[in-house]
C-alpha cells in the first residue's frame, strides 16, 4: 500500500491523494488535524481510505508520498512539473488524473449543496476564485497576504465582457461584502453556515471545511474563471470542474 501524507492546506493534500492513486489500487491517506484543515478525511469525503496517523511513519517506511506536486511518472515523458500549467497540461496527463479525481466521493452534504446552487449559474457566469490568504497565520501565508491586491481582481471582472452574474470564492467575508459594493446585483456566492456566534470557522472545523469543498467543487463549473496566483485551492477547483474553464490568472 501507498499512503498520501501531507500535514498542509486541504488542496495540497488532495494533490498528494491523486497522484498516490496513479501508483496502483492499493492506497490510503493520513489526514493530520491541525491548524490548516481541522476536520477528519471522512468528514469530508465518504471514500474508506482513511489511515490512522499515529506512527504512520514506521508503518509505512518508505511507502509515503507528501509531495504537493502532482506525480509525474517516467512514461508521461515530461520533464517538468504540471502544477498551475491549467489548459497547458498536456490532454494526456489530464485525461489520467481526472479519471483519479473521479474516485473521489464527496460526502451528501457536499454533492447535495452543489447540485442545488448550480440554478445560480448560466453560459455567462464567471467564477472567481480569491485566495487572500487571511484566514492562516503561518509565515508563508503572512508572507502573501501582504502581496496580496484585491484591485487585481476588481480589474480582472471589469475587464470580462457579456457578464450575467461572478460568483466569488474567498476565503474572506469582508471582500465579497466589498466586492457586492463595486458589482451591484452581480456577485453570487455559496452562503457558509453559521453559529450562534457568528460564521463558523473557516478551517477549525468539519462544518467549515464541507462548505469550503462545496465552494472547490462550485468554482471550475463555470466556462470563464479567474483565479489567483499560484494558489492550489484554485487549481484544484479547475481540476474537480473538469478541466473546462477558461483562465485568467491574477
Amino acid at each position: 500500500m501507498v499512503v498520501s501524507y501531507h500535514r498542509g492546506g486541504l488542496c495540497n493534500r488532495l494533490k498528494s491523494l491523486f497522484s498516490v492513486m496513479r501508483m496502483g489500487e492499493e492506497y490510503g491517506v493520513a489526514w493530520p488535524i491541525n491548524s490548516y484543515v481541522g476536520c477528519s478525511f471522512n468528514d469530508l469525503f465518504e471514500n474508506e481510505i482513511e489511515l490512522e496517523c499515529k506512527n504512520i511513519r514506521t508503518k509505512f517506511k518508505g511507502s509515503i508520498y507528501g509531495s504537493w506536486r502532482f506525480l509525474i511518472l517516467p512514461e508521461d515523458n515530461i520533464n517538468h512539473p504540471i502544477d498551475f500549467m491549467y489548459n497547458d497540461t498536456p490532454d494526456k496527463i489530464k485525461e489520467i488524473y481526472l479519471e483519479k479525481i473521479k474516485v473521489l466521493k464527496p460526502i451528501k452534504y457536499i454533492s447535495y449543496n452543489v447540485k442545488n446552487f448550480l440554478t445560480n449559474f448560466d453560459n455567462r457566469t464567471v467564477s472567481v476564485s480569491i485566495r487572500s490568504w487571511a484566514d492562516v497565520n503561518h509565515n508563508s501565508s503572512r508572507r502573501r497576504r501582504r502581496t496580496f491586491d484585491l484591485n487585481k481582481f476588481i480589474d480582472a471582472m471589469k475587464g470580462m465582457d457579456d457578464v450575467s452574474n461572478f460568483f466569488i470564492t474567498c476565503d474572506d467575508v469582508n471582500i465579497i461584502k466589498k466586492l457586492k459594493q463595486i458589482f451591484p446585483n452581480k456577485i453570487i456566492h455559496f452562503p457558509h453556515r453559521e453559529s450562534k456566534k457568528g460564521l463558523i470557522d473557516r478551517v477549525s472545523s468539519s462544518e467549515g471545511m464541507q462548505d469550503i469543498v462545496v465552494d472547490l467543487y462550485l468554482g471550475g463549473l463555470n466556462r470563464r474563471f479567474i483565479v489567483s496566483d499560484i494558489s492550489t485551492y484554485s487549481e484544484i477547483q479547475w481540476w474537480l470542474g473538469g478541466c473546462k474553464s477558461d483562465i485568467v490568472v491574477v
